[in-house]
């Protein structure tokens, strides 16, 4: 994967594909970032532009950003982050099942407010 490819997978991931707001939330102008998301513009990223993406977006692997190396993640950096991988791993399996708890409630809510307009 190309070094652009990985921004535009960070900008998916973090910002719902909003180019615009991943681009303020590292100091960048949208026409700036989106410049370097072409084979040809990411030759122009600089790094400090890397390293306001690892210092907004601690979570993000460095190797990864840097050299598509390696997990796109790391826990290392995460608040309250697991040590080991099983704790990672065990986190994760976590946040699942509260997504999916998440998910329920939300479809019930959503049932409730469509029974009330059709009242």
């Amino acid at each position: 994967m190309e070094l652009y490819e990985r921004l535009i997978k960070l900008t998916e991931i973090f910002t719902d594909n909003s180019q615009a707001k991943f681009a303020r939330s590292i100091g960048l102008f949208q026409q700036t970032f989106h410049g370097y998301l072409n084979p040809d513009g990411q030759q122009k990223i600089r790094k400090v532009v890397l390293d306001a993406i690892l210092t907004t977006y601690p979570e993000v692997n460095r190797d990864w950003l840097y050299f598509g190396e390696g997990a796109m993640f790391t826990c290392n950096n995460v608040p309250e982050a697991p040590t080991s991988p099983h704790d990672c791993q065990r986190r994760i399996t976590e946040l699942e099942a509260e997504l999916k708890e998440e998910r329920a409630l939300n479809r019930r809510l959503t049932e409730r407010l469509l029974e009330m307009g059709k009242n």
